[in-house]
């Protein structure tokens, strides 16, 4: 059974990154899927002490739930980070939950990095209130950070609420909606 660790960097309990995440969540099939809601976890930014690299597996000195997290991340099949998009960048418990990655990242073993399975899926879902969509898409740096911690087949969607009105449901239009279920397909292929 495939493992899913959907992120949800919204503040917004009931946003459009809440329910992206739930349409994948009810979509996939035969996988276990982790919701890790940012805004009800203590996720503190990166030291940039150094004690990560010490060890052979992703490991965070920091007694937190991101610490918790890293473990389930080298092993899980699939990522997907859901996150505002707040002037022209990922939000600020996005922008940290990705430097906690950092722990992946060591040069001093093969590929840089300590990940101890390769090939998995990486998503990042990017809503805006009025961005055209490939503004949004082309938005790398949300996911530069993911290739060091196993996460080679990588996707990147964006949304804004210019068509269904802001602060409305996005995913109330058939068409954003449909591309969310095909992304949550691709997950567990």
């Amino acid at each position: 059974m495939k493992k899913i660790i959907l992120v949800n960097a919204s503040p917004r309990k009931k946003g459009n990154c809440a329910r992206a995440l739930s349409i994948i969540a009810e979509t996939v099939k035969d996988a276990e899927v982790e919701i890790f809601d940012l805004n009800q976890k203590t996720v503190k930014p990166c030291l940039a002490c150094g004690a990560c690299k010490k060890k052979d597996t992703p490991f965070c000195i920091q007694k937190d739930d991101m610490a918790d997290l890293l473990p389930r991340l080298d092993t899980c099949d699939a990522l997907v980070v859901a996150s505002p998009i707040y002037f022209g960048m990922v939000n600020g418990p996005a922008k940290t939950f990705l430097d906690r990655i950092y722990p992946f990242f060591n040069p001093a073993h093969p590929n840089m990095t300590s990940a101890t399975k390769f090939g998995k899926k990486a998503a990042v879902i990017l809503t805006a209130g009025s961005s055209p969509v490939d503004a949004i898409e082309n938005h790398g740096a949300a996911y530069a950070c993911f290739d060091v911690a196993g996460f080679t087949d990588k996707k990147i969607l964006g949304f804004n609420s210019a068509q269904s009105g802001m602060d409305q449901n996005i995913f109330s239009i058939d068409e954003d909606a449909d591309k969310i279920k095909a992304l949550a397909d691709w997950l567990c292929q």
